[in-house]
C-alpha cells in the first residue's frame, strides 16, 4: 500500500467516523451518544476515534465546526453581496431555507447545543468572527438597498437575519407538534414549497419603503 493510498483510506475513515458522529449526536444528543456505539457504526475501533479527534468532546467539537462551518462556507460562495439589494435579500433567504431544509443535522444540533446553552460551541474558534462578517456584509446590502430607494430605513442587520433564520427554522424542529396540533402535515412537499415562498415575500415586504 503506497502512502497516498493511506492517507485517502485515513482521510475516508476520519470523515466516515465525522459523519456518523454527526448523526449520533443529533439523534441522543452529546451526553447520550456513546463512543462504543459511533465506531462500531463507522466500522472502526474506539482507539481509531481518539487518535483523530482526540476525545468525544473533540468529536463533537469536529461535528459542531462542520455544520456551523458549512453554513457561513456556503453563504460565503453565494455571493449574495454582489447582487442587487432586493436579489441579495431573496438569494440569502432562499439559500438559508433550503441549507435547513437539507441539512437536517444543522438543525438538529443547533437543538442540541442550545440544551447545552452552547457550552461546546464557545470552544469552536472563527465562528463568531465568520458570524461578524455576515452580518456586515448584510448591513451592506440593507445601506444600498436604501439608497436605491428599494429599502426602507433603520433595519438592523442582525434583526432581520434573526428573523430569516427563524422562518426558515421553527417549522423543522417542531414539525411533529405542529402536524399534530393543527392537523396536517408542514413536512409535505407542496406545503414547503408555499412556504418558502411566503417566507421571501414576508421579508421582501417588510424591507419595502
Amino acid at each position: 500500500m503506497t502512502q497516498a493510498t493511506m492517507k485517502r483510506d485515513a482521510e475516508a475513515t476520519k470523515k466516515r467516523i465525522l459523519k456518523v458522529g454527526i448523526r449520533e449526536f443529533c439523534a441522543s444528543g452529546y451526553s447520550g451518544s456513546r463512543i462504543q456505539t459511533i465506531a462500531k457504526k463507522s466500522k472502526c475501533n474506539i482507539r481509531m476515534i481518539y487518535h483523530y479527534f482526540g476525545s468525544k468532546e473533540g468529536l463533537y467539537l469536529a461535528a459542531l465546526e462542520q455544520v456551523y462551518g458549512g453554513i457561513r462556507e456556503s453563504e460565503t460562495k453565494l455571493g449574495f453581496v454582489n447582487l442587487e439589494p432586493d436579489d441579495a435579500i431573496r438569494s440569502l433567504v432562499e439559500f438559508t431555507f433550503d441549507h435547513h431544509q437539507n441539512n437536517r443535522e444543522f438543525v438538529d444540533l443547533v437543538v442540541v447545543e442550545n440544551v447545552q446553552n452552547g457550552h461546546y460551541l464557545k470552544k469552536v474558534e472563527n465562528l463568531p468572527n465568520e458570524s461578524s462578517l455576515l452580518i456586515a456584509s448584510i448591513t451592506n446590502v440593507l445601506e444600498a438597498g436604501v439608497q436605491r430607494g428599494i429599502f426602507r430605513e433603520g433595519v438592523d442587520a442582525f434583526q432581520l437575519y434573526i428573523s430569516i433564520l427563524s422562518l426558515s427554522f421553527f417549522h423543522l424542529s417542531n414539525a411533529s407538534t405542529l402536524s399534530i396540533m393543527y392537523q396536517r402535515s408542514v413536512s409535505d412537499k407542496d406545503w414547503l414549497a408555499d412556504r418558502r415562498q411566503h417566507v421571501i415575500e414576508l421579508i421582501l415586504g417588510f424591507l419595502r419603503p
